[in-house]
């Protein structure tokens, strides 16, 4: 009927024997700005091999742990010379497909709930959700397999809602720890909760979809940076999968290159010790850290071009009248402590930088390195709270840093501060919403 090989992290090569789809290749070094690495590196004789059983290869979303660049740049010949087809969702900044069109790579752009046939036996769709993540629903000669990787699918009512529209599956893959900051080293309660969260959301997807088999992955990384390091402590271990009771679903952990028939699915032992043995590691594997400064003229000079660029698509007027209005607290000022430097400057969209005399008075804190990267990239905000190399002092500050950086990754989205802002409303109060639940947690 089928097989499944799991690869690393979020990236499963799934076959019907006559074609088969990759998902989300990333296989080798760092992401979210050098603050996350993988617990295991696929050699570069196993990816070439890997690739000549590839017809097709979907990337989830943009997020650098889905859409590896590095991994097309190094294999971009071999994906042409096996005339590799890349899957992915359309979007409205078409950015993850220029950059594979610049590269000439074909590419599928799938709308929302489109279905895509690989063959006549084996058909496929791709369902968007949230601000910019996809699921994968695979349908094999009737054997149904749901890809939730990172979707925020995760109260009871979501999922039941997920069900109505697209039924019950045989094998779910999903993700299994938290992927982001939770509130700064202080916020234990946070990490905790979060943790034990995405078990009981792991759970719930099981039972709600009643999936045969459960594949947990998408969370085979740690937090490598010395300043989010903290962050493991917490997260979940193969410990807390193995403990789970409470779903009649069949947990199966998969090990690199490990291969399975949907017919005959089962726990092979040796996979369970594999994790466990790369998790009892972590505090020897390697670490990064921030071992250069970047000059306060260099970050003056990124912050006014990043003015700049954000008054560029967006509506400098609107922004302005927006920093008015008290109850939505946007692009209010914000005191950024860059810790290498010692100094906190005075961040606001219609004032000029100051430094800040009072050492005590500061929203957030981080290094010049991490602040440069946020106002160089227009994910940097997004990136910044993935990788968690941040802290902020109180719980107001999130809120105002949020507000000011967000706009980029809106931008990305194709929401703009213009007048057109009106047809976007309700992704705008999405954006609202989320901020006030990150600040129900600190």
């Amino acid at each position: 009927m089928g097989t499944i090989k799991f690869i690393n992290h979020a990236s499963v090569l799934i076959s019907d024997g006559k074609n088969s789809i990759l998902t989300d290749p990333w296989y080798f070094g760092t992401a979210f700005d050098n603050g996350w690495s993988l617990l295991h590196q696929n050699s570069d004789s196993e990816i070439r091999d890997l690739l000549d059983e590839v017809n097709y290869i979907w990337i989830s979303h943009e997020h650098p742990d889905h859409f590896s660049v590095p991994f097309f740049k190094k294999y971009l010949e071999k994906i042409k010379k096996n005339k590799i087809s890349i899957i992915f969702q359309k979007t409205k900044d078409q950015r993850v497909k220029k950059f594979l069109n610049i590269n000439k790579l074909k590419v599928y752009e799938i709308d929302d709930k489109e279905e895509f046939e690989i063959n006549n036996k084996f058909k496929i769709k791709v369902i968007k959700s949230d601000f910019y993540d996809s699921s994968l629903l695979l349908d094999i000669n009737g054997y149904k397999i749901f890809n939730l990787n990172d979707c925020p699918i995760s109260s009871k009512k979501e999922i039941m809602n997920f069900k109505k529209k697209y039924g019950s599956c045989d094998l779910l893959l999903t993700q299994f720890s938290y992927a982001a900051w939770k509130g700064g080293k202080s916020n234990i309660e946070w990490m905790v909760n979060s943790a034990q969260n995405k078990i009981h959301t792991l759970v719930d997807q099981s039972n709600i979809l009643e999936a045969k088999f459960t594949i947990p992955f998408a969370s085979y990384i740690y937090f490598s940076n010395d300043y989010n390091f903290y962050l493991n402590s917490y997260s979940n271990k193969i410990k807390e999968l193995s403990n789970i009771k409470n779903t009649k679903s069949n947990i199966i952990i998969m090990s690199p290159n490990e291969k399975q028939d949907f017919n005959n699915i089962k726990q092979n032992n040796s996979s369970i010790s594999f994790w466990e043995n790369k998790y009892a590691d972590i505090k020897n594997l390697p670490k990064t850290n921030f071992d250069e400064t970047v000059p306060l003229e260099d970050i003056y000079q990124q912050i006014d071009k990043y003015k700049k660029d954000v008054f560029k698509v967006n509506s400098k007027l609107l922004i302005f009248l927006i920093s008015l209005i008290p109850f939505l607290g946007a692009f209010k000022d914000l005191k950024i402590k860059l810790i290498d430097h010692n100094k906190i400057i005075n961040f606001n969209f219609f004032k000029r930088v100051t430094l800040v005399n009072d050492q005590n008075n500061y929203n957030i804190e981080m290094h010049s390195k991490s602040f440069y990267f946020l106002v160089k990239n227009s994910f940097g905000f997004d990136t910044l709270t993935v990788n968690g190399c941040f802290d902020i002092r109180s719980k107001k500050s999130f809120n105002i840093f949020a507000k000011n950086f967000a706009i980029g990754n809106l931008n990305n989205l194709g929401i703009k501060l213009n007048a057109g802002i009106i047809f976007n409303y309700k992704i705008f109060l999405l954006f609202f919403e989320k901020v006030k639940k990150v600040n129900d947690y600190l």
